[in-house]
């Protein structure tokens, strides 16, 4: 899915609090539509109050993933607004409250998996829109090595669905979006989750995510911490539907660790997520791998 833009105060960053932003996606903003997908338009004005009283800084995403390659600073509360498959909610509820407040935000658009189809529908928000962004948002989250393969070589950006900050060290293939809709989206954890922080290490390409239903196990993730910035003790690991699970260190004093579930995983999309307190009180590192379980890829 093509993504089109409706169009950052500066703080010094090191290695630990590297410029970051989160991205968050919404869907519906309705009162009828289905829970896994929605927030109430009540629900959403609450948490546009939250980050303009936090002080959070609601930034293009285009402007967020070029500074980002780049290196270059972003203010510390950085957050980014995506909406998903462009109901009319967007439009009828969002889009006034988002426009009252001259806040940027970035609509998905539906386009065929295919990179002539990519490129052509490229050309055709520049026809359209006079500008089109590097940006590509993966249907249900969903990704392969293939297609991250053609991002990359067409030097863009890949979003996923997977919770957590980006940052320069952050796979640009497959960028972290906190989904706001049913349980995942109340004001009890809305103020951690748009606080979090990119976890602590060097760039490496994302896991494969696809996992055969009939794997007698659950797949193995291997994971690197900059332990410079956290205590190894600290670091705790979460799988869908299994909640806290173990983890081993195969190099503590380098930051090697591996995360696998206890349980093998159902069909269809599970996570993992790894979290470890920040120096800031309240503040989390946060990473989350998304594992597509016995289903054909349609990339």
């Amino acid at each position: 899915m093509l993504l089109a833009v409706i169009d950052p105060g500066m703080i010094r960053a090191d290695e630990c609090l590297p410029p970051h932003a989160v991205i968050l996606i919404y869907h519906h903003v309705a009162e009828e539509t289905p829970p896994s997908t929605s927030v109430t338009p009540t629900l959403f004005q609450s948490h546009l109050d939250f980050l303009a009283e936090g002080g959070f800084h609601v930034a293009p995403l285009d402007s967020v993933v070029t500074a980002l390659r780049q290196g270059r600073d972003l203010p510390d509360s950085t957050v980014v607004l995506t909406f998903d498959d462009g109901y009319v909610s967007v439009y009828e509820e969002a889009f006034p409250r988002l426009r009252e407040r001259g806040w940027p935000f970035t609509p998905r658009q539906h386009q065929q998996r295919l990179e002539e189809e990519w490129r052509r529908a490229q050309g055709r928000l520049v026809q359209e829109l006079g500008s089109a962004p590097k940006l590509l948002a993966y249907t249900y989250g969903e990704y392969s090595p293939a297609v991250q393969a053609v991002v990359r070589k067409l030097g863009w950006a890949g979003l996923g669905q997977q919770s957590g900050a980006a940052g320069p060290r952050s796979d640009f293939t497959c960028l972290p979006r906190f989904p706001m809709a049913a349980g995942f989206a109340g004001l009890e954890t809305f103020g951690q989750k748009v606080s979090c922080l990119p976890w602590p290490t060097e760039l490496t390409p994302r896991a494969d995510p696809t996992w055969p239903l009939d794997a007698p196990e659950a797949p193995t993730l291997a994971l690197v911490a900059d332990m410079t910035c956290l205590r190894a003790g600290s670091v705790a690991a979460y799988a869908s539907g299994q909640g806290k699970i173990p983890l081993r260190w195969r190099d503590q004093e380098a930051g090697h660790l591996e995360i696998q579930a206890p349980d093998p995983l159902p069909g269809g999309r599970s996570r993992y997520n790894v979290t470890a307190p920040a120096a800031e009180a309240g503040r989390w590192y946060w990473f989350s791998q998304v594992w597509i379980v016995g289903q054909e890829h349609t990339y």
